[in-house]
């Protein structure tokens, strides 16, 4: 079963404006879920010493949940060089918006099996989604 992180996409452009559209979609097809979210905003490129502590504090934390997590093997020199192939960016939101679809066209049965089965996973990614399925039904 597919989990929730690696269904994730995401589609970067730069609109004539020179404003930065990214769109982020998160989908679960084994429950029928997915949620969309557009942010805008000011784009601005990083230098090369700040790309580096992006891509070591992503693959850190990204790597820190693995039973063996991997650690970056190479040298100053290397890194610089792959660094090369990345372009790092900053974006000063200006708006979002977002939309959820979790399910709601479906029957109240259907919803409900949808959420204990995510409750029941054993990734955290799953049982998060399962949290913000709750949370907004709270909500309304």
């Amino acid at each position: 079963m597919e989990t929730f992180r690696e269904r994730r996409r995401s589609a970067l452009y730069l609109s004539r404006t020179a404003c930065l559209h990214f769109a982020v979609l998160v989908r679960t097809t084994a429950h029928g879920t997915n949620a969309v979210v557009h942010v805008y905003g000011k784009v601005s490129l990083v230098d090369e010493a700040e790309l580096k502590q992006i891509v070591l504090d992503t693959t850190t934390k990204f790597e820190s949940t693995m039973p063996r997590p991997w650690t970056v093997p190479f040298s100053e020199k290397e890194i610089f060089s792959m660094l090369k192939a990345i372009v790092g960016f900053k974006i000063d939101i200006t708006r979002t918006e977002a939309k959820f679809k979790l399910g709601q066209n479906r029957s109240a049965e259907d919803q409900e099996k949808m959420l204990r089965n995510l409750q029941a996973a054993a990734d955290d990614e799953s049982r998060a989604l399962a949290r913000f399925i709750q949370a907004q039904r709270q909500t309304k």
